[in-house]
């Protein structure tokens, strides 16, 4: 009952919830205002959840960046010097306890590493949907148990939680950059320190004393809150996973706002919030198993393993004719289309993934995504590409009509799938075209 002995209220302190929070914000700036807000949502999950999934809070950054210690920070509301568990040395059974010992609270875990056991990345996962771990109960009806999460999970760690975009999607992403500090930031950082081991609890209570207030308001809180991020993001396309989860911290604090004094305003959280929508979707995007295929044919192209015209061509064309499906598409200007032959380039993609430790999708699954994708335009059946054996074009050479010989490429027809390049090139960030100018670039070469 460690847990249980050190969640407890030890009495009231002086220090009031402007003083802290302004604290707070001093030593971790805008990540400590998101935490803040995560911390006012959790203190009222149930209510949260009846009209929202409650999200993961994932502190990432580099040894020393204080990404710990603000977790530390936030369980101080509750636990006096709080020691998180290791996501690694702990069992699965261990770490199912944890998660379910407190309802309306935190729980920090610690050490994430994208090495982590398939088991308990699919443990995480399940947070999200409020469930921990399941077991068989053998000591009495033999019956199935599953234990329930009614808590607020903030996880921590060095590694971006990349290995499975679903996990990364359902967490509201937070990174620490700075390791280096200065003499008066080590200062404030002492001074948060001394206050948070006399006990925060008292603050909790203050807060959970508005329990009527978020109970009525929370749900017009989170549309209003929704329509402002919506607003602001109309020209984005983000993945609608994340953009609620930023949604909830927000409108907690949209919600407790008037009532609570704190350092920061709702327009300030409004943009915060924006912004860290935008970088998590890209990181999302560039980590998803259709970034990580373009990203290998980037680096294919590059490394000389695949070819312009051989194993993808790119056209310039004002209209465009599919057969699957049986479109002919018109543009108002001139439109660029990738056309890419899948045979080589899906065995290739196999093969590299396997070399630098990633795992490839299944060729059916791949073609899913890539037809998908709003990238996708649609397959034409006839398309002449060069043929490719062993690093070279193929040649033949013939005999003109003058007895002169003549090499040519020997070229095959296949069927291709096209795309909208500038939406890949820009969702991407990536470069297939191949230059043939002479002009020197702008470094005079």
């Amino acid at each position: 009952f460690q847990f249980e002995r050190k969640f407890v209220h030890l009495g009231y302190s002086a220090v009031s919830l402007l003083d802290i929070t302004k604290k707070l914000v001093a030593v971790f700036g805008d990540n400590a205002k998101i935490g803040i807000g995560f911390l006012l949502a959790a203190l009222f999950r149930d209510i949260v959840t009846s009209h929202a999934q409650f999200p993961i809070l994932n502190l990432f950054g580099p040894k020393g960046s204080g990404k710990t210690e603000l977790g530390t920070t936030l369980m101080s509301f509750f636990v006096i010097e709080n020691k998180p568990p290791n996501l690694h040395s702990s069992s699965k059974a261990s770490l199912g306890d944890t998660v379910a010992q407190c309802a309306n609270a935190l729980v920090h875990l610690d050490e994430y590493r994208n090495d982590l056991e398939f088991e308990k990345r699919e443990f995480l996962k399940a947070i999200w949907d409020g469930t921990g771990r399941t077991r068989m109960n053998m000591d009495r009806d033999k019956k199935r148990e599953t234990t329930a999460v009614d808590c607020g999970v903030i996880v921590s760690g060095q590694e971006m939680a990349t290995a499975d975009i679903a996990l990364f999607s359902r967490m509201i992403f937070l990174t620490f950059d700075t390791s280096e500090f200065t003499a008066e930031a080590k200062r404030k950082f002492n001074e948060l320190m001394e206050e948070r081991k006399k006990g925060l609890s008292h603050l909790a209570l203050q807060i959970l004393s508005h329990r009527k207030k978020f109970e009525a308001e929370f749900a017009g809180n989170f549309k209003s809150a929704f329509s402002d991020i919506t607003e602001r993001l109309e020209q984005a396309r983000i993945e609608d996973r994340i953009l609620r989860n930023w949604v909830v911290p927000l409108a907690a604090f949209r919600t407790l706002s008037g009532v609570l004094e704190l350092p920061f305003t709702y327009n300030d959280m409004l943009k915060i919030t924006i912004e860290g929508i935008v970088r998590q979707n890209s990181e999302c995007k560039s980590n998803n198993e259709l970034g990580k295929f373009w990203d290998l044919v980037a680096y294919l192209r590059q490394n000389g393993d695949i070819y312009n015209e051989g194993d993808y061509r790119i056209v310039y064309v004002n209209e465009f004719s599919c057969n699957t499906p049986a479109v002919k598409l018109q543009f108002k200007e001139q439109k660029r289309i990738l056309l890419l032959r899948k045979s080589r380039i899906f065995q290739l993609y196999k093969k590299e993934a396997r070399a630098v430790g990633e795992t490839s999708l299944p060729e059916g699954s791949l073609k899913f995504y890539l037809e998908k994708s709003p990238e996708y335009i649609g397959t034409k059946n006839s398309v002449r590409f060069k043929n490719v054996s062993k690093g070279y074009f193929d040649v033949v050479t013939q005999k003109d009509e003058n007895g002169r010989e003549v090499t040519t490429y020997k070229q095959s027809v296949d069927m291709a799938m096209a795309f909208d390049y500038d939406m890949l090139s820009t969702h991407y960030n990536i470069n297939l075209e191949v230059s043939n100018t002479t002009e020197p670039d702008e470094f005079g070469k």
